[in-house]
């Protein structure tokens, strides 16, 4: 029994030091502790907010108005085709559309609605809610539904084929001279499925809708019951959660890159990004996104300045970037970037002739005029390079991106092997391509129905017209040149540029290699180094991928085969001679001091002297050899090393 001490409290021996120790018991009632961060309490909060921001509901005919609606403004996230299918399965067993559960929320201002008084306050009673009738032809806020809308919209077309199959079938019938009892079956049968048909899409486009008021939702001067809103879906089997809390980070990015100092943008973009990485729960394919900085601060601000177009694609879903972020994505999001940059020199603000000048100068050069040849040489350099503070805003490429795409999809697709190439096919298509661009550009900024003196007068419309007119340089092959210029980037074009690096993965790993100890000497002095090197290994990807076959070609019949299991590993270690040896031992040496703790970016060797054998290797495998969770060194480091000696 331990002995009682005069305080009450009960002395006992320490088993390893013997040390004789007090405790005190807290024998008082427990009291409730109400936490302060409480989530549920939280979330709580927000709906009774938002629930007091409700104008009311009412129905609209989404598909007659799905142009007019716009989704995406709170909280941008792509659609998820295999979640589109469900619903569309689900529209079979008959569509719900007046629920508070499947009911859209819109944000619109209250002025804008023509019988804003008579709206209903609930479905209850469907028969007795009104259609939302509107004072213009503006768009609509939605908060979320763009899944229902692609639903309804395929389901829809759906509907449509079936009834015209069912009407060829009735046509075919009512054409026979003599008809059996059979036949008389299936034709009633025909008939009474078109009726059904009818039935369903008579009204198939009648949704309803939630309407909040925007002025309120608002009120406090920022977007956090609007977002909570779009984030606060009723219907959980869209399971999109990941792709909301990846879409309000890069958008926290975005803020705080456009509001730091020139000099310091990027740097407040991935100290936003930090914040998101340390705080709230995230699933280990999040946490693993969100650890890829250049990925990220390349999509907060690049890709997300553009809009809706880039936003609802498969590089703003977790599950795609978490599944390829191994493949290439570095030199993916190179790529990327470098064509982002290109729009923002493309849409500069440095002074610039106007489109009919460069007209007459690109006619003129045609015909072999060396002054006009002079000019436009002149003034293809002034585009490749701009000051900071006169590059262009790459939201102002939102409303048109689209469109380009669409040109570039019609005019390129079939074409994908001589992209860049110059021959008279790719320089028709790209002819063409040009053509297009230019006609949409000018018809979307109104430039084609003003004179030239308008344009010049007003400053928005000037700005627009040098745009044009650096477009229609850029995508005139120079006379002379080696290389055509790519469609500008959309869609289309990032699937060409992501296809092209899977179907060449190993060999652009490799070529990516030959560039490494270049990257780690310039790095020093240019920090945009990387960036010089991604365009280089793009612009004559066909050409290393060719050299590095021919190479292997050569030099595989020379090279001894490798060990194929562990025994003939360990018996072509044990026959390294002493040269091989001492290598060893060197390469050793280097690792082990490498992996102090004191060492900064222990990976970068650029320091070490090349002359050891397989100090190179170390440097490019992507095996993280001075991983600090690497404790047994004989069973993991060992066999590594001995590996890059025998190569």
């Amino acid at each position: 029994m331990p002995k009682r001490t005069k305080g009450g409290g009960s002395k006992t021996a320490n088993a390893e030091d013997g040390e004789m120790t007090n405790f005190h018991l807290d024998t008082r009632p427990l009291e409730p502790l109400v936490l302060e961060n409480d989530v549920a309490k939280m979330m709580q909060k927000l709906d009774t907010q938002v629930g007091k921001c409700k104008a009311g509901v009412a129905w609209i005919n989404i598909l007659a108005l799905s142009k007019r609606l716009k989704f995406g403004t709170y909280n941008d996230r792509a659609e998820n085709e295999s979640e589109t299918n469900k619903l569309v399965a689900s529209f079979r067993d008959g569509i719900m559309s007046m629920k508070d559960q499947t009911a859209i929320p819109i944000i619109i201002d209250i002025a804008r609605i023509k019988n804003a008084t008579s709206l209903s306050k609930d479905f209850l009673d469907p028969g007795d809610v009104p259609e939302l009738e509107l004072l213009n032809t503006d768009p609509i806020v939605v908060a979320s539904g763009q899944h229902r809308l692609t639903a309804l919209v395929k389901y829809k077309q759906q509907l449509d084929d079936e009834y015209n199959i069912l009407q060829k079938k009735r046509d075919k019938f009512r054409g026979m001279d003599k008809i059996s009892a059979d036949q008389m079956d299936t034709y009633n049968k025909v008939q009474f499925d078109m009726r059904v048909i009818m039935g369903i899409t008579a009204n198939i486009g009648k949704w309803g809708v939630i309407v909040y008021n925007e002025r309120k939702l608002l009120a406090k001067g920022n977007d956090d019951l609007a977002t909570h809103l779009s984030r606060n879906n009723a219907l959980p089997e869209y399971g999109e959660t990941d792709e909301e809390v990846l879409i309000i980070a890069f958008k926290r990015m975005l803020v705080a890159y456009d509001t730091a100092p020139e000099e310091s943008k990027r740097d407040a973009a991935a100290m936003a990004l930090v914040e998101v990485q340390t705080t709230g729960k995230k699933n280990a394919r999040l946490v693993k996104v969100l650890h890829h900085e250049m990925l990220c601060v390349v999509l907060a601000t690049q890709l997300l300045k553009l809009g809706p177009h880039f936003c609802r694609r498969r590089e703003f879903t977790v599950t795609w970037l978490f599944t390829s972020i191994r493949i290439c994505m570095g030199l993916y999001i190179m790529l990327i970037k470098i064509q982002c940059g290109l729009l923002q020199l493309l849409s500069s603000r440095k002074e610039f002739p106007s489109y009919n000048i460069i007209v007459r100068l690109l006619r003129d050069s045609e015909k072999g005029n060396k002054e006009a040849k002079k000019q436009l040489t002149t003034l293809r350099e002034s585009m490749r390079t701009c000051e900071e503070d006169e590059k262009g805003d790459l939201s102002g490429w939102m409303e048109v991106i689209g469109s380009l795409n669409e040109h570039a999809e019609g005019v390129f697709t079939g074409y994908e092997d001589i992209i860049q190439e110059m021959t008279p096919a790719y320089v028709t298509a790209l002819s063409i391509y040009r053509g297009s661009v230019i006609r949409t550009l000018r018809d979307t900024w109104s430039l084609s129905k003003k004179s030239e003196e308008e344009i010049k007068g007003n400053d928005i419309l000037k700005s627009l017209d040098r745009i044009v007119t650096r477009v229609t340089l850029h995508l005139t092959p120079e006379l002379g040149a080696q290389r055509v210029p790519e469609p500008i980037l959309g869609a289309w074009m990032m699937n060409y540029i992501w296809e092209y690096l899977v179907r060449t993965q190993v060999g652009i790993v490799e070529i990516c290699h030959w560039f490494e100890p270049l990257l780690d000497h310039f790095h020093r002095i240019e920090p945009d180094a990387d960036m010089a090197v991604a365009e280089i290994i793009w612009t004559y990807r066909k050409s290393f991928v060719m050299r590095l076959n021919n190479v292997m070609l050569n030099v595989a019949p020379q090279l001894p085969p490798r060990p194929k299991d562990k025994g003939t590993f360990d018996e072509a270690v044990a026959k390294m001679g002493e040269n091989e040896q001492v290598l060893y031992q060197a390469l050793h040496n280097i690792v082990m001091k490498r992996k102090q703790k004191n060492v900064i970016n222990p990976k970068n060797i650029a320091g070490e002297a090349r002359t050891i054998a397989g100090i190179m290797g170390l440097h490019v495998t992507a095996w993280d050899w001075a991983s600090p969770s690497i404790k047994n060194n004989t069973r993991d480091l060992l066999p590594t090393l001995q590996a890059l000696i025998l190569e």
